[in-house]
C-alpha cells in the first residue's frame, strides 16, 4: 500500500489538478474547464478507487512464488520497524517533493520585482505583482469586511479552509514529535525548524519533515529492542 500511494495520489489527485488548471478558453473551452472542476472535487473517491484497482491488478499479475512470499513475510516480521522506515521515506519525499514545488515557485514570484516577468506571460506578470503578504495572509473574516466578487469571497474562503485544516495537521505533528523526542524536546529550535519548513513547503511541508523524524525515532528505538 505503501509502495503503490504516490502512483495513487498522482493518477486521482495530481492529473485532475493539472487538468482543472488549464487556462481557458485558450487551451480549453469554458465548458471543458468547468467539467474539469466537477472531475476534481472527489477526488477522494478517484483516490480509493485507483489505488484498489492498481493494488489489485497488480496483485493479480504478480507470479510470485510461494517461497519468495514466505521469505518477505519471515523478513517482515523479523524487522517491522526497519522494513517500514525503508517504504515509508518514498512516501515522506513525495510529500515533501510536492509542498515545496508547489509553495515555493509561488513566494519567489511573489518576492520578483514585477518588471522581471514580461505581460506576454499574463498569469505570471500578475502574480508577480502580488506581494507575499498579500498571497499568503487572507483578509479576515469580519462582520465590516466585503468581499468585491463572489470568486474573491470563495478564494479567501478556501484559503482560511486550507490554513485551519493544514494547521490543525501541523500542531498535532508537533505533539508527535514531542511525545516521541521526550521531555529534553528543546522547543525554540522545533519552532525554528517548523518555521523554515513552512516558508519551503507550507504548513504541510514542515508537518511531512515533523512525522519522517518522528517515525525514526519510534521505529528507530522499536529495532533496537528488537520489537
Amino acid at each position: 500500500d505503501l509502495r503503490l500511494l504516490p502512483f495513487s495520489v498522482t493518477l486521482s489527485y495530481i492529473v485532475p489538478t493539472i487538468l482543472m488548471a488549464l487556462d481557458y478558453p485558450s487551451t480549453v473551452t469554458t465548458l471543458t474547464h468547468q467539467r474539469l472542476i466537477a472531475l476534481w472535487q472527489p477526488f477522494p473517491l478517484w483516490t480509493i478507487l485507483v489505488h484498489y484497482t492498481l493494488k489489485t491488478t497488480l496483485s493479480t499479475l504478480s507470479s510470485s512464488s510461494n517461497s519468495t512470499k514466505n521469505n518477505t513475510t519471515s523478513r517482515l516480521q523479523s524487522s517491522p520497524g526497519t522494513t517500514y522506515l525503508k517504504t515509508a521515506k518514498h512516501i515522506y519525499r513525495f510529500t515533501l517533493t510536492i509542498c515545496i514545488l508547489s509553495h515555493l515557485p509561488i513566494l519567489l514570484l511573489s518576492l520578483l520585482p514585477p518588471t522581471l516577468i514580461p505581460s506576454t506571460y499574463p498569469s505570471l506578470h500578475t502574480m508577480s505583482q502580488e506581494s507575499p503578504l498579500s498571497v499568503y495572509i487572507p483578509p479576515f473574516p469580519s462582520p465590516s469586511s466585503k468581499i468585491s466578487s463572489l470568486a474573491e469571497g470563495v478564494h479567501t474562503f478556501l484559503i482560511w479552509d486550507v490554513y485551519i485544516g493544514s494547521f490543525a495537521f501541523l500542531l498535532w505533528g508537533m505533539l508527535m514529535y514531542r511525545n516521541a523526542v521526550g521531555e529534553k524536546v528543546a522547543w525554540m529550535g522545533l519552532l525554528g525548524k517548523v518555521g523554515v519548513w513552512c516558508v519551503l513547503g507550507g504548513p504541510i511541508g514542515a508537518l511531512t519533515v515533523l512525522l519522517w523524524e518522528r517515525d525514526g525515532l519510534v521505529m528507530g528505538e522499536k529495532v533496537k529492542k528488537g520489537e
